[in-house]
């Protein structure tokens, strides 16, 4: 039974859907309202893979569970390691959480950012992502 699992920037919950046959899923996607032209599975498995993980079409629900729980273990990181990055980049507790995409006030970003690095607390996955785009910025800058 294929599965579809498609996540859109203005959603928090996804689209999750399962038919019996590639070919009802693929009209399934094509109803979905921000879903381009979908000519074929190979269409939509590309649209799909440009969509925010885990979003993509999988073979079973049981593929598309392996994939989600690869994603939360791959998306840690741990307190010592984002203390680090947070060092090599000179910023404040408060300064790094709002870079990293943390809302607040001041106080309330060093608090969280200290739960963090203590291990009380894990990075949202969408911050550990930012989190890395912003070490690779860091780093290409250092290397100019």
């Amino acid at each position: 039974m294929p599965v579809a699992i498609a996540i859109f920037e203005s959603d928090v919950v996804p689209a999750v859907l399962m038919h019996d046959s590639d070919q009802a899923l693929l009209a399934a996607l094509r109803a979905l309202k921000p879903a381009p032209d979908l000519h074929d599975t190979t269409a939509a498995k590309a649209w799909l893979a440009g969509l925010a993980q885990p979003s993509g079409w999988y073979d079973s629900p049981e593929a598309a569970k392996a994939e989600t729980a690869r994603l939360r273990k791959s998306e840690r990181l741990t307190g010592p390691a984002v203390s680090e990055a947070r060092e090599m980049l000179g910023l404040s507790r408060a300064d790094f959480a709002a870079a990293i995409g943390y809302a607040g006030n001041p106080n309330t970003r060093h608090k969280t950012m200290w739960e963090i690095e203590k291990g009380e607390k894990s990075l949202r996955p969408d911050a550990v992502r930012a989190l890395r785009a912003l070490m690779a910025d860091h780093s290409l800058d250092a290397a100019e």
